[in-house]
């Protein structure tokens, strides 16, 4: 279901899952309606009103428990992202202090790399819609660049401090890139939605065994709870795939790193342009 939910358009996701969880709604409080007779459920109207109270409280409780857990794994994969970036960006720069003989082959593997993350990014949302595994992923540009780091000689003092620095932002940008695509995975809630659907049916339920002096009230009571409800499973939903959908991560920190490569010497650093004296230096100090 969820394969099926991810391979939809972005504008399609939160259309199917509300109508899907109002369907159900209006089905499972039709069906418990039909159980017990209206002169039964009048009867029992306070008992049901202070049971369905305690349901609809602990069922909040689970809803926000949830999305914050979702939440907190979204903003993780959002930061791993920029923490990448960060680190590769750092890396060049702290790159840059050898000689352009040495990091050659560096600015090259860097620059290759950046380009296939951001080329193939849509193979994150892959990997959470097919089930494709994440290692591969820009496998060869990465391996490639922490190569080219790692035949570096250092001949002094000060390149061995810097070849020590750069071995450091080298391996948080391993670790970052790591986090970023086990992330891609995805369904930190797969253990919890069983229990989030079966507590919506109950709710639904016990819906059903309301009795008001009018349909239309009921029915718009439930509609409402349910279309709430289906914007809370949406939401979660979502967040739960932090590269796929309307509420994505995207590659901006990549493509601003890609833009610093493309515009300087593939450091992502461009030398400041030297200051030209003034025309009028001479004049003005004659005339003062």
């Amino acid at each position: 279901m969820r394969s099926y939910v991810l391979s939809l358009p972005a504008k399609m996701q939160p259309v199917v899952i509300v109508a899907s969880t109002m369907a159900a709604a209006l089905v499972v409080s039709f069906l418990t309606r039909m159980i017990f007779s209206e002169q039964q459920l009048v009867l029992d109207n306070s008992l049901t009103t202070s049971v369905y109270g305690t349901l609809g409280t602990t069922y909040a409780v689970l809803i926000a428990f949830v999305v914050s857990g979702v939440w907190q794994s979204f903003s993780d994969a959002g930061n791993a992202v920029k923490s990448e970036a960060n680190a590769l960006t750092d890396l060049t720069f702290v790159v840059c202090s050898f000689s352009a003989e040495k990091t050659r082959r560096i600015r090259e593997s860097a620059k290759a790399y950046v380009q296939g993350v951001v080329e193939r990014w849509d193979l994150l949302a892959r990997a959470a819609r097919d089930n494709v595994p994440t290692e591969e992923i820009n496998l060869d540009t990465s391996s490639a660049l922490v190569a080219a780091i790692l035949a570096i000689r250092p001949e002094d003092a000060r390149e061995v401090e810097l070849y020590g620095q750069a071995l450091d932002l080298m391996g948080i940008w391993l670790d970052a890139r790591r986090s970023r695509l086990r992330s891609a995975e995805g369904n930190t809630a797969g253990a919890l939605w069983g229990l989030l659907i079966a507590g919506a049916f109950v709710l639904f339920a016990f819906h059903g065994m309301f009795v008001t002096h009018a349909w239309a009230v009921w029915a718009v009571l439930l509609l409402g709870f349910s279309f709430v409800l289906g914007l809370a499973f949406y939401l979660i939903f979502s967040l739960d795939s932090p590269f796929t959908g309307r509420l994505s991560a995207g590659p901006a920190p990549f493509l601003w790193l890609l833009r610093e490569f493309e515009r300087s010497d593939g450091l992502g650093f461009t030398p400041a342009a030297p200051l030209k004296p003034r025309a009028n230096a001479g004049q003005a100090g004659t005339s003062a």
